[in-house]
This record gives structure tokens, sequence and C-alpha cells, in this order.
């Protein structure tokens, strides 16, 4: 019995570790370039150190969360949401031996990639903007090995780094009232974010949020 699980557990390591090489291999093809970034990019600076609060997830989907001060937990999923809570509280919590400020790298901002580390469960890419800023964003890939591929990198990559202004450009998609979101999604692209609330479902694109009423497009704002 344990010879045969010592069979069944060595292919599976050894397309772990294939899998990892092909990842080190490409983000090594990546570093150094500049790119444009498609998501925004929030970074809360202490007196000391800091928080880089981007995290991308399959899908591809993008959260922001943070620990700071007497706040246990600050999370969304959209950049300006997110900016601006870290804000509040960080003006609430300012003192003489602490103080925050909060930098958002807007949509469209143009960063070099400087460096990456590839871990077991994320990767982290360094980057820097024109004026010499810099934060990190990290890829982040949960318990499931599924998910820790080299196709999955490439596509959160794809959803995260533009590499010209003309990509950066959403495409003109006519959506109709009724459509599903099934329907949408492949008319329009993944979203920047999903909220699933029972018969009620949000996507965020860009400046628009479409809501669906059991899986229909019911409304815009």
């Amino acid at each position: 019995m344990l010879l045969l699980s010592l069979s069944i557990v060595a292919p599976i390591a050894a397309d772990a570790q294939a899998d990892k090489a092909a990842i080190v291999e490409f983000c090594q093809s990546v570093k150094g370039k500049e790119y444009f970034l498609k998501v925004g990019v929030v970074r809360i600076k202490h007196l000391i150190g800091g928080e880089d609060a981007t995290n991308i997830l399959p899908g591809p989907e993008v959260s922001y969360r943070a620990t700071f001060g007497s706040v246990q937990d600050i999370q969304a999923s959209v950049a300006e949401d997110f900016a601006e809570e870290a804000r509040l509280v960080a003006n609430r919590e300012a003192t003489e031996d602490f103080a925050s400020t909060v930098r958002h790298y807007a949509r469209g901002t143009q960063v070099k990639i400087e460096k990456f580390k590839v871990e077991k469960s994320e990767i982290e890419f360094n980057i820097k903007e024109k004026g010499g800023s810099k934060t990190k964003i990290r890829f982040k890939f949960g318990k499931s090995p599924d998910d820790y591929n080299l196709a999955t990198v490439q596509d959160m990559f794809a959803f995260t780094f533009a590499e010209t202004k003309e990509d950066l450009k959403e495409k003109a998609v006519e959506l109709s009232l009724g459509m599903s979101v099934a329907e949408v999604i492949k008319a329009k692209g993944r979203p920047i974010s999903r909220i699933n609330l029972g018969a009620k479902t949000m996507l965020t694109y860009g400046d628009v949020k479409l809501i669906f009423q059991d899986d229909k497009l019911s409304d815009a704002q």
C-alpha cells in the first residue's frame, strides 16, 4: 500500500515542479519591462514600512486587503472604494507616533516590473512607477493546486498589465436587458469584481456596475 501511495504522489510532485519552472520562466521574461496597469493598485505607507494591498486571484479578479491601526481588517474589490476607506482609517488613527498615507496607482499608470518572487501559494511582483515610488502586486492561488499553472498565471497577468495604451481601451460592447451573467461575461470579458447576493449578482467593469436579478441583466450604475 505504501509503494502504491508513493507511485501516485511522485507524478503529482513532478507536475508541480514543472509548473513552477514554467511560471518562473514566464516571470523572468517580464522582469525589467514596462507595462500599463489595467487595475488600480493601492499601497498604505506607514512611518516605518507599509502594506501592499493589491491581490490578484484566479478567475481572474482583484481583491484589496490590509490591516493597520486598531482596525482588524479593511477589504474591498474596487480600488477607489478601498483607498477611500483606508484614508478614513488613516486619518482617524493618526497620532504623533503612528501616521499612514494611502497611495492609489490608477488604472493606466505606467510601471516597470523590477523583480519577482515565486512561492508555493503566491507570486509577488515588485513594480515601480515613473515617479520612482514602489509597490507590490501579489498573485494569490489559495489551496487549489489546479490554479497553480502557467495558463492561469498568464491569464492573471493579462488581467493586471497591458503592454500598450491601446490595450487599455475597452471595446464597445452592446448589452441589453435580460442578458444572463454568462452572456455578458462572454461579450464584455471578465469583470473587475463579481458579487453574488442570492438571486442578485453585481459585476463591476471600470466605472460601470451591472446588476442582475435572477440571472437577468436588470440595471446599470
